[in-house]
């Protein structure tokens, strides 16, 4: 993945659209001026923008996995034919830089100093490969059957704002969670309001296979009352 760093403050394009309201079950791609469109994600998932010049397209962040990606890739294609020559990430989290290897070499990913510092290139870009290997042979993105499990969980580590986290249950297992835009929270707001040592009842998918790098994504949290 080719990468150049930028080690001045890097001002935002964009802000996160519908910040207080939930967005639609489909991803949308809105013209906002000349040549400057905004990707909303779908159930307030992630945002993007396309900036459309003469010699290429400017891509700010790239959503949170590869499907979503292409998704935006299409939109792209819909309004130009201009290569993508540039990616902007704005943060290290996995909704800004899950779509990056898609457009990544041959565009040249940009980042500020600190983004490239702790850029988590274990799990997310493990578990994007795999996803961009099937979708390069045509399988398309991994359907796996689950399970619904319930755990009472105490959590022992918040990552990324709440989008990911590690609890114990317990019995003393440990378990690695993933909370997306379509998670029921129950006695807490949003996921702005986890903190270290709170106790939760989760309600979260397992897959047949087990294999969730990323976590078991979480369907309803709900605050337990000591």
């Amino acid at each position: 993945m080719r990468c150049s760093r930028l080690f001045i403050p890097f001002i935002l394009l964009f802000a996160p659209l519908g910040a207080y309201a939930m967005t639609g079950d489909k991803a949308e791609f809105q013209k906002l001026a000349d040549d400057v469109y905004a990707f909303v994600g779908k159930l307030n998932d992630a945002n993007a923008m396309a900036i459309v010049t003469t010699q290429g397209v400017v891509v700010v962040d790239t959503g949170n996995n590869p499907p979503e990606t292409r998704i935006l890739q299409k939109f792209v294609q819909s309004v130009t034919t201009q290569p993508i020559r540039y990616v902007v990430i704005t943060q290290n989290h996995g909704d800004h830089t899950g779509g990056t290897p898609l457009f990544s070499p041959p565009a040249t990913a940009i980042v500020q100093d600190k983004v490239a510092k702790d850029w988590d290139r274990g799990a997310h870009l493990s578990a994007t490969a795999a996803t961009i290997y099937r979708e390069l042979k045509g399988e398309g993105p991994e359907i796996a059957p689950y399970k619904e499990r319930t755990a009472h969980v105490t959590i022992t580590k918040i990552a990324e704002e709440g989008r990911f986290l590690t609890a114990t249950t317990d019995d003393g297992k440990e378990l690695h969670l993933r909370a997306a835009g379509d998670v029921d929270f129950e006695g807490i707001k949003d996921r702005s309001e986890l903190a270290l040592g709170m106790k939760l009842k989760v309600i979260y998918l397992e897959p047949a296979n087990g294999n969730a790098p990323l976590g078991f994504d979480i369907t309803e949290l709900e605050l337990e009352r000591n």
